[in-house]
């Protein structure tokens, strides 16, 4: 087992925080798209710390992050250009350009 980083506490704690928060304003209220935001900034969080206590390095995390986030945005993006089409669309390419090259240069991090 890898010997775990004194961050990988910080980061499930700040995971856990988020989805109270996004709790929290549900219950009070708030829009839909905010709790969404919140409930996926916690699961990132809790799952970075879940990989970094499996051994993942942080060249490996940081790509796949950065890959899902920009996977993310252009979803978004899709979905507000082309509707339910170009989200899919999107998710496609980005599925498409993950298997062709992406994941296997992760795996090799």
């Amino acid at each position: 087992m890898a010997p775990q980083h004194s961050s990988l506490g910080s980061l499930e704690v700040s995971g856990i925080v988020a989805l109270t928060l996004g709790l929290g304003m549900f219950v009070l209220g708030a829009s839909a798209v905010a709790v969404v935001v919140f409930g996926f900034l916690s699961a990132g969080l809790v799952s970075l710390g879940r990989a970094r206590a499996r051994g993942w390095s942080a060249d490996r995390l940081g790509v796949t992050t950065a890959f899902l986030v920009g996977a993310g945005l252009f979803a978004i993006v899709g979905l507000a250009v082309a509707r339910l089409a170009g989200f899919f669309v999107v998710g496609f390419v980005a599925w498409f350009a993950w298997r062709i090259g992406v994941g296997r240069r992760v795996r090799q991090l």
